[in-house]
């Protein structure tokens, strides 16, 4: 019973070692940094740079297997934009949204 319970144990600590070192464990580093990232981004909105400043830089991988990064802008007067920076360096603006409390 000794023998077993060792070998059992033995067996249970490689199966987490080889878990843990499994690629799929390992977090996902955006492709492109934050600085490339931000001029993409505040290029995608053109003219609009000049009323807008940026709120939020978020990256994920929810949608894009290589990851992307997502910037909100704000203005004052409470519109929002989101511009979606992917990891092949294209850019995508979404619709303008009124924030609550916006004119």
């Amino acid at each position: 019973m000794k023998h077993l319970t060792i070998v059992l144990t033995l067996l249970g600590m490689a199966a987490c070692i080889i878990v843990a070192e499994s690629p799929s464990y390992v977090p996902l580093r955006p492709v492109i940094s934050l600085p490339e990232a931000f001029p993409l981004a505040a290029r995608a909105l053109g003219s609009d740079t000049n009323r807008f400043y940026c709120l939020q830089a978020l990256w994920g991988t929810n949608d894009a297997p290589n990851g992307k990064w997502l910037f909100v802008f704000v203005s004052t007067n409470g519109e929002s934009k989101r511009v979606t920076v992917f990891s092949d360096r294209k850019t995508r603006v979404a619709p303008t949204m009124v924030l609550p409390g916006g004119r």
